[in-house]
Order: structure tokens, then sequence, then C-alpha cells
């Protein structure tokens, strides 16, 4: 594993916390084990100039080129997959006690943080609905991980999927469509939920994980594990006949969301570090971490 890139003005003592990205351990559980994600997860504002970024050890915002992040928890706070409302003034995430995982939202101005669920479930992978009244979320309440939305200021709660198998990392486009991974015995499919009707979109033989939608909608980018150490970005356009096409080759893309600068850019995790690269051709370039200390 490789340590994010940091600049020598850090001071040694804080190495370790520059290391959030580099010591995520590349993994690619299964669709139904997400109660222990080791992956680092990001996400990007919507006006395209703030990166989040969590994991076990905390929260932080910083530019979204790379730089001195700040953080919004305290340190040691547990927050996986945190997502911007549509305004950009809020995260939603995850975070667990004990082994329990519920939702909550943190304001980044002021860092005050409520939560939103208090189940005896699993509440995973949140993002909000855009009119952000609403949050998406995966959730095993029902037996299986199915797709839920909570209305956040009723609490009122919808489920959105039942399908057989395991439903996870829903991604919610700014018009409302919700594309999602689904595996069932070991067979992995993209599906996509519009207006109340779901559509299959894609079947493949390796497993999929975290779809995200392109900014003005048209294709989704994911990750597909081909083999055990193998894992790569890809792409598939939603024309008449859907299209995959490979965006990465040799790089160990974690399966964590992409992020997007804009409908041409994205950021990934690879190898331990996070990556802007242009959708088209064009190499990846690296985005620097570097912590502030309070």
């Amino acid at each position: 594993m490789n340590p994010i890139i940091v600049k020598s003005r850090i001071a040694p003592g804080l190495a370790l916390a520059a290391c959030l990205i580099g010591c995520a351990a590349f993994s690619q559980a299964p669709a139904g084990s997400r109660e222990n994600p080791t992956v680092p997860s990001f996400t990007i504002s919507p006006d395209g100039e703030q990166l989040a970024l969590g994991n076990d050890s905390g929260l932080w915002v910083m530019p979204a080129g790379g730089g001195p992040a700040r953080p919004l928890l305290p340190a040691g706070a547990i927050a996986h997959n945190p997502s911007f409302s549509p305004d950009g003034t809020r995260l939603v995430y995850q975070s667990r006690q004990s082994e329990q995982w519920d939702l909550w939202i943190v304001e980044i101005a002021g860092g005050d943080v409520q939560r939103i669920t208090r189940t005896d479930y699993h509440e995973v992978e949140p993002v909000f609905w855009p009119d952000g009244h609403s949050v998406v979320f995966a959730s095993d309440r029902a037996g299986t991980y199915d797709l839920w939305e909570l209305h956040l200021s009723s609490g009122a709660l919808r489920r959105l999927t039942g399908r057989s198998g395991t439903a996870y990392f829903p991604s919610v486009s700014e018009h409302g469509d919700v594309v999602y991974a689904n595996e069932l015995d070991g067979r992995w499919s993209l599906y996509l939920l519009r207006t109340g009707v779901t559509t299959l979109l894609a079947r493949r033989p390796h497993p999929l994980q975290a779809p995200s939608w392109r900014p003005g909608g048209g294709l989704v980018v994911l990750t597909e594990q081909p083999g055990p150490t193998q894992s790569k970005l890809v792409m598939l356009l939603l024309d008449a006949q859907p299209l995959f096409k490979d965006l990465s080759r040799g790089e160990l893309v974690e399966a964590t969301p992409v992020a997007w600068l804009s409908g041409e850019e994205l950021v990934y995790a690879a190898s331990g570090l996070l990556w802007s690269r242009p959708l088209g051709s064009g190499p990846p370039r690296s985005v620097p971490f570097i912590p502030v200390v309070p």
C-alpha cells in the first residue's frame, strides 16, 4: 500500500494522519458484508469546489483539487460514504456505534451533527434526493439489503426496491433517477429505478460496485472486479443498447463511488491514493490530502 502524497511542511507527528487513504486496505467485500467497510469514501460538492473524505478515522473537507483538509468531526469519529446535499451545506454519512450502522447529517459551516436513523438494523450508503428533503440508502431492515427513502422533516420511510438478492450503492441523478447494483447467487446486475419502474441495465459475470451518475446523466461509472486481486473502472453508456467501456487498467480501484469535478473529470480511489482523471483520454493525477490539526 502506498501512503498518500503529503507536502514536506507536514510535521512528522502528522504522518499517521496523512495515511488516511494509503492505510486503508484494498477490499472488495461481498455486497452483504458492508458492516465492516475498510476503503476510504469521498464526495464532491455540487459546485465542484469542495471534496469531503471519510473513513474510520474521521470526516474532512478540503479543496476539490487537493490541499489542506479541515476536520468536521472529533478525531476518531467513524464516517463512511459521505454525500453532499444539493445546496452543498450538509453532508449525510454512515457511522457505527459498536457494530451498528446508522445515518447522520453534519452541517459543514457550523459542525452541528444530527442522527437521522436509530434502529436495530444497518443503514448504509446514503445519498440525498435532488430536492434535499429526503435521503436514499441501503438497509437490511427487511431481511436483506434493499433501497429505502427517508423524508427528513416528517420521518416518513418508503421502500424503493424489493427484488430478490442484495441491492447496494444507490446513486441518484439530478432528475431523480436511481441506479444501483444488485447481487443474487453470485450474479451481478445494474438496475435503473425511474418513476417507480425498475429496468435491468446490464448483467456481468464479475462483481459490480459503487455506480455513480455523471452530472447531466447519460452514463454511469462504476467498479468491476474481474478477479480477487483485480479491479477496474468501467463506464456504462446508456444508449439504446447499454455499452460497457474500460476506463482504467493496471490499477487496484477501490469499491467506492467516484466523485465528479465536472461532467468530463472524475475523482476515484486506487492503489491507496486519490486520483483525478478526464473521462476520455489522459493520465490521472494524484489529489494530495493535507490534514489540518485544530
